[in-house]
């Protein structure tokens, strides 16, 4: 997000072309008469309590492309031979089975939001002599980033300058920031919007030409039944699962010939918390049959909180010896099912494969 507002900022900064408004001016302003720090006595440093979303969206690359509707090619497999082997030397062999293919897409989406059109005349305006102008916003970065709109300025002189413009822009970035990162996930695919994950990642795939299943391309998908972490053995069927998929990926990926792949684990915060609370546990102990039911084993209790505390501190989950990255987003949708209790999606996604060759990237 932030590219595309240094982007706003550079544009503006060159006086390229704009339409001229036909709406009238929409408030709020930041100084003067009304506004929302248009008064005096008010300390310097302006705090935002705005809760910035962060997560897959932020981390993925971007890969521009010119055509209006990318094609992606799949080889799915071969059909088995035709014919059988000869008693003869010279005897003609089978013919062997014909290469399968899928073409999949996926639709570019089309998203835009306006500023709140602005009256010239009212920048700069002070309420009265009392009022200061030199407010800054502590934790919000893209004020810095978007002071460049008037570069001819030092850096805070831009930003006293350009905040009424500034504010509107920042209006812009929120609107695009938050309906992306959700999109990201929720995009049906329809009229203006692109496929989502809930979309790619699914059990049923079709052919873009011809419209016929393409079951080799199917993603394994996994129903918990609303499964509760602190309930006895909905934890342990978590981490099972979790821990099947995985394996399953894995042997999926070295028999494709993808070679080293970069996995993320994506959940939303609480669930990761939740997760990690009973992971050490699990991990630590599965796969443990007693032989009588005299017999008791026995985990660290020490061990299972340094493994839990480093696995929230790194952001990860240990899955057969492997640290797994866990991408923690909260623009994942969540359901409320009563009683305290909530549910969300978990993603286990490729970055990149071949050691570095991007697969999962905002086109």
């Amino acid at each position: 997000m932030s590219t595309i507002l240094e982007q706003l900022a550079r544009e503006l900064a060159a006086s390229q072309k704009h339409a001229t408004p036909a709406g009238s001016h929409q408030g709020p302003m930041v100084t003067g008469t009304g506004g929302l720090f248009g008064h005096g006595c008010a300390e310097r440093d302006i705090i935002s309590s705005r809760m910035q979303p962060s997560g897959l969206a932020s981390m993925l690359p971007t890969d521009p492309t010119i055509y209006d509707y990318p094609l992606y090619e799949y080889v799915t497999g071969f059909t088995a031979p035709v014919g059988n082997q000869g008693g003869a030397a010279c005897d003609d062999g089978p013919v062997a089975g014909a290469m399968k293919a899928c073409t999949q897409t996926a639709q570019l989406g089309v998203y835009k939001f306006m500023t709140r059109e602005l009256d010239i005349s009212k920048v700069g305006h002070a309420s009265c002599r009392s009022e200061m102008f030199d407010h800054r916003v502590l934790n919000d970065p893209l004020v810095e980033q978007l002071a460049g709109i008037f570069p001819t300025l030092p850096n805070q002189d831009a930003v006293m300058a350009g905040r009424e413009v500034l504010a509107r822009i920042l209006m812009v970035g929120v609107a695009f920031q938050d309906e992306l990162a959700r999109q990201l996930y929720v995009g049906s695919g329809a009229g203006n919007e692109f496929a989502g994950l809930e979309m790619l990642v699914s059990s049923t795939k079709w052919d873009a030409r011809t419209g016929k299943d393409c079951p080799s391309l199917a993603s394994d998908i996994r129903n918990m039944n609303y499964a509760c972490l602190g309930s006895v053995g909905g934890g342990d069927a978590v981490v099972r699962t979790l821990t099947s998929m995985w394996r399953n990926l894995n042997n999926n990926a070295s028999k494709m010939n993808f070679g080293q792949t970069r996995w993320v684990i994506v959940m939303r915060t609480q669930l990761f918390h939740e997760i990690t609370d009973i992971w050490p546990c699990m991990y630590m102990s599965q796969g443990c049959m007693s032989p009588s039911p005299n017999v008791t084993f026995n985990v660290d209790t020490g061990d299972q909180i340094n493994l839990r505390d480093s696995m929230r501190n790194e952001k990860y989950l240990i899955i057969d010896g492997q640290r797994v990255q866990v991408v923690t987003d909260d623009a994942l949708e969540e359901e409320v099912v009563g009683n305290g209790r909530f549910a969300s999606d978990i993603y286990i996604l490729p970055l990149t494969v071949r050691g570095g060759v991007q697969v999962l990237y905002w086109e």
